[in-house]
């Protein structure tokens, strides 16, 4: 999907509007039902997120507050599916969120962080 291509470069450049691109791409994907996004087709998808939240987190303006806020809304919407847990659970990604949940920089954040975590405590369990 060249959607996904362009989220993974968009989100390494660190560039404001191929990072917006980016966010809303995966916020789009992240309300998706018909044709879900699942992190085990695009890992390289998570790696990207996580460059890109290691650089900007702590936000130091408010575009970087509200861009954080947006991601990790749609982080909280892809581990809605089940088939994303693991992706996530073997990720990086998890150190960085951990301390967005001990900082709680922003309550918006904070409580998508807490939203993730919850979802995250479903594997294991059987969804069949």
């Amino acid at each position: 999907m060249p959607e996904v291509k362009h989220l993974i470069m968009a989100f390494q450049s660190n560039l404001k509007e191929e990072v917006v691109y980016a966010i809303n791409t995966l916020l789009l994907f992240s309300v998706n039902t018909e044709a879900p996004f699942l992190f085990s087709q695009y890992p390289y998808a998570i790696e990207s997120i996580h460059s890109y939240l290691s650089k900007n987190y702590p936000p130091k303006d408010i575009f970087s507050l509200e861009c954080i806020r947006t991601l990790t809304n749609a982080l909280r919407n892809l581990l809605m599916n089940h088939k994303n847990l693991q992706a996530v659970l073997e990720s990086d990604l998890l150190e960085i969120l951990f301390r967005m949940f001990e900082e709680k920089v922003d309550r918006e954040i904070t409580r998508n962080v807490i939203d993730i975590f919850s979802s995250l405590t479903r594997v294991g369990l059987d969804f069949n």
